[in-house]
């Protein structure tokens, strides 16, 4: 199974991204962000506890995720997925660390760019399908229908994190923690001996979904012989 992952700040498009290889090609997709709202949803042991970190805008301790991840991954391992994205996971270089002596192999990353100011007025407007994870935004991808999911007919919520100063602090711990991810992968890119060689690009994020995409399905053909 092929690892590939999306660096970006949060509001980049990395979810919708991911969820249109998967629509398209198979692919499988683990978004952390999702998999903690899973577990908040469901009440789990960690549920609460989750929901006041991310309330706060705060990140989850990498014990507790890693736990979570282990077993989302014990659960896709034997269904012959071509490729998994990871979304949201590594967030800092310790756990770039952590993938790596596990033997999770990130063989592809792509780095969606985008300002601040763009994440801010992107985030503020998003509403989720809180099921599924699919996501709409007011201006740039609405809707059928003002509020409720094109595929379900049931509403759709805004995240307890997509508020001004909770995404700002979010930016924050981005740039500070998340950010050094794209020089590190585009080193190792660079280096023709490693193995598995990874393979690194970037792309404008704020222009439109479908026109990133072309990107990205250009980028994972080449990758992946699909």
């Amino acid at each position: 199974m092929k690892i590939m992952m999306f660096i970006g700040p949060p509001g980049a498009g990395k979810g919708t991204q991911a969820q249109f290889l998967v629509e398209k090609y198979g692919f499988h997709s683990i978004s952390t962000g999702q998999l903690i709202r899973n577990e908040i949803a469901a009440k789990s042991e960690y549920g609460s506890m989750l929901q006041d970190i991310i309330a706060r805008g705060d990140l989850v301790p990498d014990n507790i995720l890693f736990e979570i991840l282990e077993k989302e991954l014990k659960t896709i391992s034997a269904q012959g997925v071509p490729v998994l994205i990871l979304d949201g996971v590594p967030r800092n270089l310790s756990q770039v660390e952590e993938l790596d002596k596990r033997g999770l192999n990130i063989e592809a990353v792509i780095c969606l760019d985008l300002s601040d100011e763009e994440v801010v007025s992107r985030l503020s407007q998003r509403w989720v399908h809180a099921a599924s994870g699919r996501i709409y935004h007011a201006i740039t991808h609405p809707p059928k229908q003002p509020g409720i999911d094109d595929v379900t007919g049931e509403p759709l919520t805004q995240r307890i994190d997509d508020t001004p100063e909770v995404i700002r602090k979010r930016l924050v711990s981005y740039h500070a923690q998340t950010e050094p991810l794209i020089q590190e992968y585009c080193n190792r890119a660079n280096q023709l001996n490693r193995s598995p060689q990874v393979a690194f690009v970037r792309y404008d994020a704020s222009r439109a979904l479908e026109v990133v995409f072309q990107d990205v399905e250009a980028a994972c053909l080449s990758w992946f012989n699909l």
